[in-house]
């Protein structure tokens, strides 16, 4: 196994070695350079996930190549998955650069990679928090999605709003969006389709203290994705299932949900809801006092450290501190919860920050280092007061992004009846 990796590992570097060498003697025909471009891009694909720095070394070399030929589109394209490399690797900024310039060539593509860039610019403005320029990208992509007649797209633009309404908790607009994807797959759609607009309603009326509601629409999901007999989103709707029973108290009903969506993922291999469902699980055992459990599941999850985005990370490293100050275990808890420091603090999440320094203090205290205790405190108070100040400016901000949503749905409506 190991002589084959390393094959491969030396196919691809013969491969960028040619392409590379082509590209500086400016050899290419555009025909040749196209060839060469989908061969990088491939091998940029591959390495995705495994090798962020071979994967990037190889889109430059595309790059170069596209920018000799003169090959616009191509650069376009070449652009859009360097966008993705980076975002699936947690380096959002650098995913911005990379998306923003497949945006200034959107004029070289048709409607159909038009809409695909305004995709990906909303969902990266989404994660960085910029939710108007989040909500006006996606209203663009649903324009062309309804002029191409695409219910795909359509459901998928109607998902977003969703989602940039749900995580500024107008909650009444999220759920209006996500009915709207549904009257679309369900007048021309696939079934399939239909289920995370439902798995998302019932988060979000979970989110606003509704678990009636939240579980009504969990079930719909979970007897969709049964009929359709797709195993990963059975998986993911009794997770939901199992955020719910969590969330109302039923922790015996949760982890059973949780297990036996545990049992299905291990079959299909979905690494990162596998990842998902493992933390919940450990979760559960945790509120359960089961600390054992708790500890196996929290340790399962470093087999699929791979897969921790920038802000689980941190996260998931607090939680494992919490389990050890349960266990005793204080060296233990003290080396992990200095781990989830740097990285809270490397990413910028000012309430895992003061939380760790909390942690930190208490047990600075207990080991009579009463200076580091202090300092741990004081770094605490200081970011608990960012965090108040954050939270008023945060319902300002939110009060302002409704009222110009609202603003620009008036002129798309006003737009398309004039069209009309």
């Amino acid at each position: 196994m190991l002589w084959r990796k390393s094959k491969t590992t030396f196919f691809i570097g013969f491969l960028c070695f040619i392409c590379l060498k082509m590209a500086e003697a400016a050899t290419l025909s555009p025909s040749q350079a196209k060839d060469s471009i989908q061969t990088l891009l491939r091998i940029a694909s591959k390495n995705t996930y495994d090798n962020l720095s071979e994967a990037t070394r190889v889109v430059n070399i595309a790059v170069n190549i596209a920018k000799e030929a003169d090959l616009p589109q191509s650069l376009f394209h070449i652009y859009r998955l360097q966008g993705y490399i980076f975002e699936q690797n947690s380096r959002l900024n650098d995913a911005k650069v990379a998306y923003q310039d497949a945006l200034s060539l959107q004029n070289v593509v048709n409607d159909s990679s038009k809409m695909d860039i305004f995709i990906d610019w909303a969902i990266i403005n989404k994660k960085l928090t910029n939710y108007k320029i989040s909500q006006e990208y996606y209203t663009y992509a649903l324009k062309i999605a309804e002029k191409q007649n695409d219910v795909q797209m359509m459901s998928y633009a109607y998902n977003g709003l969703a989602t940039v309404h749900g995580v500024v908790s107008d909650s009444e607009k999220a759920i209006n969006y996500y009915h709207q994807a549904i009257k679309v797959v369900e007048k021309d759609g696939r079934k399939i389709d239909l289920i995370a607009p439902y798995r998302n309603i019932a988060l979000v009326y979970l989110k606003a203290n509704n678990p009636l509601l939240a579980l009504s629409n969990a079930e719909i999901s979970y007897r969709i994705a049964l009929e359709v007999k797709d195993s990963v989103n059975i998986a993911g709707s009794l997770e939901t299932l199992g955020s719910i029973y969590a969330a109302s108290g039923k922790l015996q009903l949760a982890l059973e949900k949780n297990l036996e969506a545990l049992k299905i993922i291990e079959i299909v291999g979905n690494k990162r809801i596998m990842l998902d469902i493992l933390i919940e699980t450990a979760d559960i055992y945790m509120q359960l006092n089961q600390l054992d459990k708790a500890e196996m599941y929290y340790n399962r999850c470093f087999d699929y450290k791979d897969f921790f985005d920038y802000q689980l990370h941190p996260t998931f490293y607090y939680k494992l501190g919490n389990l050890y100050v349960k266990l005793g275990n204080i060296k233990e808890a003290h080396l992990v919860f200095e781990r989830s420091l740097v990285l809270a603090t490397e990413g910028g999440f000012k309430d895992l920050i003061q939380k760790n320094n909390l942690s930190l203090a208490q047990i600075f205290q207990q080991e009579g280092q009463f200076q580091n205790a202090y300092r741990c405190l004081e770094t605490a108070r200081v970011y608990g007061d960012s965090l108040f100040n954050e939270e008023k400016a945060r319902n300002i901000t939110q009060a302002q992004f409704i009222f110009d949503v609202e603003q620009s749905e008036q002129k798309y409506k006003d737009l398309q009846i004039e069209q009309s």
